[in-house]
């Protein structure tokens, strides 16, 4: 198990959306990660209606639930996780592609393409989640 430290951010002192940690962001940084969770909490990306919010509640900071009643992990310390082997899709996964998978399954809607804004901003917020997290590469 790796055990280094996500330090892509300034570390917190807490879990999760941290509003003080977010102002000793470089403004940049702290743009994009404020666009994230605005997308996470309001973007359809022109699907079903849900939004990330939808099964991963409170901007992701608490566990959730699929349509179907199964639970959906919070996502505090989720990008610490990735990249990780995922057996049913027999590939390794980055988290910009669960980010996709996520938005045209959960959402039905239009993936963010790789390396646009949309999908930089989204997953700045959730490294922004992350923060102070072990990396646990392949990890839950």
């Amino acid at each position: 198990m790796l055990t280094a430290t996500l330090a892509v951010i300034a570390p917190a002192t807490g879990a999760g959306w941290d509003p003080v940690a977010l102002e000793d962001l470089p403004a940049p940084l702290r743009q994009s990660v404020s666009e994230g969770r605005r997308l996470f909490m309001e973007e359809g990306f022109g699907g079903n209606g849900r939004r990330c919010t939808s099964c991963h509640l409170e901007g992701g900071t608490r566990r959730g639930h699929l349509p179907d009643g199964r639970t959906v992990p919070s996502l505090v310390g989720v990008a610490a996780t990735f990249p990780k082997y995922k057996a049913r899709r027999e590939r390794v996964l980055t988290l910009a592609d669960q980010v996709q998978i996520c938005v045209a399954g959960g959402i039905q809607g239009r993936p963010p393409a790789q390396g646009s804004d949309t999908m930089r901003a989204l997953l700045s917020y959730l490294t922004f989640l992350s923060q102070g997290r072990p990396i646990r590469l392949g990890g839950r």
